[in-house]
């Protein structure tokens, strides 16, 4: 589950400077699905990254 995504909504509004609210919870519906399908490992460093292209 999203639960178990290295970074969490904090990472996620520090890193693109956003207000708590349902964007964080797409982004974070957004690379769970990437996960998912293995197309970035679940590893703090790359989901960082990767939140750099939203």
């Amino acid at each position: 589950s999203i639960k178990d995504l290295k970074i969490d909504g904090c990472d996620v509004m520090k890193t693109l400077n956003l207000k708590p609210g349902p964007r964080v919870g797409e982004i974070l519906e957004k690379l769970f699905e990437k996960v998912v399908v293995k197309e970035i490992p679940n590893e703090k460093e790359k989901l960082l990254e990767k939140l750099k292209t939203f």
